[in-house]
């Protein structure tokens, strides 16, 4: 996995600074105390990430001003130290799969020290106004437990990744870690095994800037009394004393987080035998459902878990958490299930293709809890591209649908109120991404017809569409006019999103098409690699990787720009990169 390596403090180690001002979508502000979860400040959370998605991930680390402090504090602490524990493990494991235990356990021990350092391992809590809220430090500007600062990483607070828990450690431990790998080749560490000499210089570096690896060997320089705080920290490690149990597993896999999961809760139980009220994640059959009745393991992509768990228990089950498949469990049958039908037994569900009228304002998500695009009003109407059941129990749907020139997604309620939300219209559409019939697509490749593979498409021409079909495995079908006769054709993915990859939308008369202004740029300053997709999006194909100036001189040729996803090419190899690691000339 590829991680962006932006500098948290160093003008040079990003890409540029955006001057918010002063408290910067900081509704609703309260103050804290300099001790482990209240440090302040804290502001409300749903300008960043949907404020059910964190109750629904994070409940046990939301720290609650309403309970006894002492005692919610020791709670706190000791559901957190797992969290971190295992996201700094993650991490680094998953940089470098050959980590030596030494360099791993040494590692883990700094982050606990960085975070402590931040922000007194805090982030999510519900102060005396009773709403959900996250730190914010430095006047507003730090957002989180490692204080992702939004002026100099703008994009990545506006996505989330300040106010999710697990992506605000992953994506400030990248400039951690890049420093950390520097470090042995500097004059103040005395060996790669230096573990203390090499824990204090990439803090250094993560708080100053690359060129600052050996500030901390200088009292007197002018920000020495940061580096005197966190090997105070590091020294101290003043956090063990509210953990009772220092390997208790992580509540939330920060994996499932990181691939853009929900319901991501671990089950933690060391049971011999699998229990219905787990989903278990296997990494070579999906998520598994054990049907009790009879003994076999039902498995199925994640999407679509909730639906499997529904339909193979009827809701009986009130709480489902998440394990994984034991190594021991081979013994039992596993199957792969159909998506056909998967999602039938849940009451109200609407269908992809149709199209729906908002019964209420709901706020648009670029994911279902992540960052907010905007808000769509009551009575407007859209079309459903598909859907996520998040609760086996409760039913909790999201859609996504089109939202302007952007996809997103919208809450639509439970199986208790979900016609409050959304109901099915027969209106023309305010929103549209998936053509209807009568209207014409032109393709971006040549494809060939399903039926027939010597019938291809000329991306010259434009194609009428006879037929839209929305498969159960949320792909999209066009039966297309090909010279009088009727052809189907894959039209890409629902989700994640491919539709615009694979054809545009077009006037019954079009015009000559124009080629595309061919633009070019680089990597920013301190990224060595970066992973491409097949598509934009992070749920698609990786398509190679690109060199950034570290390795290369190579230029990128830019092709296109789409919802802050740029179609890039450097010596032969294309695919799509997210914009904000991107200088353009």
């Amino acid at each position: 996995m590829a991680f962006i390596g932006l500098g948290m403090v160093s003008a040079s180690a990003v890409a540029g600074y955006n001057n918010t001002g002063d408290y910067w979508k900081c509704t609703n502000r309260s103050g804290g105390s300099w001790n482990f979860g209240r440090a302040p400040n804290s502001c409300d959370v749903y300008h960043f990430v949907d404020p059910d998605y964190v109750v629904n991930e994070f409940t046990p680390v939301i720290f609650n001003d309403s309970n006894n402090v002492d005692e919610e504090r020791r709670e706190y602490m000791n559901y957190m130290y797992s969290v971190l524990r295992e996201t700094a493990s993650y991490y680094i494991k998953s940089r470098d799969p050959e980590v030596s235990d030494d360099e791993h356990d040494a590692f883990v021990a700094a982050s606990f020290a960085i975070a402590h350092q931040e922000s007194y391992w805090s982030h999510y809590r519900v102060p005396s106004n009773g709403r959900l809220q996250f730190m914010r430090g430095d006047y507003g500007h730090g957002h989180g437990m490692m204080q992702v600062d939004d002026r100099w990483h703008f994009a990545a607070v506006n996505e989330g990744k300040g106010a999710n828990l697990i992506f605000n450690i992953v994506y400030s431990l990248e400039e951690y870690y890049d420093a950390w790998k520097v470090a042995p080749s500097k004059s103040c560490v005395s060996s790669p095994t230096d573990w203390y000499a090499r824990s204090r210089s990439a803090y250094s570096a993560y708080n100053g800037g690359i060129s600052k690896i050996c500030r901390w060997t200088n009292p007197n320089d002018k920000w020495a009394r940061n580096d005197k705080g966190f090997k105070t920290k590091f020294d101290n490690k003043s956090w063990e004393s509210y953990v009772d149990d220092f390997y208790a597993p992580s509540f939330v896999d920060p994996e499932c987080i990181v691939a853009g999961g929900v319901n991501c809760q671990n089950d933690g139980s060391s049971d011999p035998t699998p229990r219905k009220n787990i989903i278990y994640r296997s990494s070579e059959f999906g998520n598994c459902i054990f049907d009790e009745e009879l003994e076999v393991f039902k498995c199925t992509e994640d999407r679509f878990a909730q639906c499997l768990h529904h339909k193979v228990y009827g809701g009986s089950v009130s709480r489902v958490s998440f394990g994984k498949v034991k190594e021991e469990w081979d013994v039992y049958t596993f199957e792969e299930v159909e998506t056909e039908g998967i999602c039938s037994s849940v009451t109200g569900l609407i269908a992809p293709g149709s199209h729906i009228s908002l019964g209420k304002n709901i706020n648009v998500r670029r994911t279902p809890g992540g960052e907010k695009l905007g808000t769509m009003s009551s009575g407007k109407i859209t079309q459903v591209l598909s859907y996520e059941v998040t609760d086996a129990s409760l039913l909790k749907r999201y859609y996504q649908i089109s939202f302007g020139s952007k996809i997103g997604y919208i809450y639509a309620g439970d199986k208790n109120d979900y016609s409050s939300w959304a109901k099915v219209s027969q209106g023309s559409l305010n929103y549209q991404s998936v053509a209807k019939v009568a209207d014409f697509v032109s393709p971006f490749e040549n494809h060939t017809a399903i039926e027939d593979r010597d019938i291809s498409l000329d991306t010259e021409q434009r194609y009428q569409v006879r037929a839209v079909t929305y498969k159960d495995d949320l792909s999209l079908i066009y039966t297309l006019d090909v010279d009088g006769q009727d052809y189907s054709f894959y039209a890409g993915s629902l989700n994640p999103y491919t539709v615009d990859d694979l054809f545009k939308m077009v006037d019954e008369e079009v015009d000559e098409p124009s080629k595309p202004e061919i633009k070019y740029g680089r990597l920013s300053k301190n990224i060595w690699w970066k992973k491409m997709y097949k598509c934009p999006s992070t749920s698609c194909s990786k398509a190679g990787t690109l060199r950034g100036p570290r390795l290369t001189s190579s230029k990128l040729k830019i092709y296109e720009n789409r919802n802050g996803w740029l179609k890039v090419e450097q010596k032969g190899k294309v695919g799509w990169i997210q914009q904000w690691y991107v200088k353009i000339y």
